[in-house]
């Protein structure tokens, strides 16, 4: 028997029941790397998970980012600073260090999670979506998507058709 991949496409009024049954998908087995859901101008847009945004992947990359970098700044002023100069200077060229290090990890970290984020997401949006449910998109709606084989979509279908969604429509 030949499975055929297919993706399942329902609009929904706000981000939170879009979530909702993402979550529900999750509790009944539905592995969470063929569900996705997507908002408007990439801003909106969740993880599989529904648990993180674009901006929270930047400041966590940020936050990461930075911590480490000023961590390993530090511990190279340590290092490399003269240890005979005045208990002053060693200390200000040592947290100067630090400090440099944390604002071009945040950035480069920052910069990293927003990357990250949009190449694993994007494997979740196929070429047609922003043609055919752009506008709808743009106009606040949100997309749960499910890629699956025939029996696991009319599963899941059932589950979605029952939250009410504002279109269900099936991409082969």
């Amino acid at each position: 028997m030949v499975h055929h991949e297919h993706i399942l496409v329902a609009e929904f009024p706000d981000h939170e029941e879009a979530r909702a049954v993402s979550h529900t998908l999750k509790s009944e087995g539905i592995d969470l790397g063929d569900v996705a859901v997507h908002g408007s101008a990439w801003l909106d847009t969740v993880d599989p998970g529904g648990t993180r945004t674009k901006p929270q992947a930047a400041l966590l990359g940020a936050f990461i980012g930075g911590l480490t970098m000023a961590i390993l700044a530090a511990f190279i002023g340590i290092v490399t600073v003269p240890h005979e100069g005045s208990g002053t200077d060693v200390t200000f060229h040592i947290f100067f260090a630090a400090f440099m290090g944390c604002l071009f990890g945040a950035i480069f970290g920052a910069t990293l999670g927003w990357v990250y984020d949009t190449i694993a997401l994007s494997d979740h949006m196929p070429d047609w979506v922003p043609t055919e449910y752009g506008d709808d998109m743009r106009a606040g709606k949100f997309l749960l998507m499910v890629h699956g084989d025939d029996s696991t979509l009319a599963r899941v279908r059932r589950r979605v058709e029952a939250a009410r969604p504002l279109s269900l429509r099936l991409h082969e």
